[in-house]
């Protein structure tokens, strides 16, 4: 049995009971659901920041005060599609600017940058 709109309208107290598509069910008994703030999510300017913030939700389950979470500038550069600049030194600024606005939106709690060089040229960073 279906109810539209208007006959929910007409009677707001009664209970429903909704079937979830079955690979949605399975997700939330075996607890795989991962609930975030979309509010929080849309909220970020840059789109980087987005994407940085939807993987931290998806790859980050043992979050805690405890537990660091690290990434590679690489991984991300490869992986994101989102640093595009000419300059590495331009990407990385990018990528510095979007962990900072996730710090000031209480998303991380600080972040820390090791560089890895060879001589003078920058390799890496985690």
């Amino acid at each position: 049995m279906t109810v539209d709109r208007d006959e929910y309208l007409a009677d707001t107290d009664a209970q429903h009971l909704v079937r979830l598509p079955l690979f949605i069910s399975h997700a939330i008994n075996q607890l795989e659901y991962r609930q975030f703030n979309y509010d929080r999510l849309m909220s970020c300017n840059e789109p980087l920041t987005r994407w940085l913030y939807k993987q931290l939700i998806h790859r980050f389950r043992q979050a805690s005060f405890m537990n660091d979470y690290h990434f590679m500038y690489s991984n991300l550069e490869r992986d994101s599609g989102l640093l595009q600049l000419g300059r590495s030194n331009d990407n990385r600024r990018k990528v510095s600017a979007a962990l900072d606005e996730l710090v000031s939106r209480s998303v991380l709690i600080s972040d820390d940058t090791d560089v890895w060089k060879e001589g003078r040229k920058i390799v890496d960073t985690k």
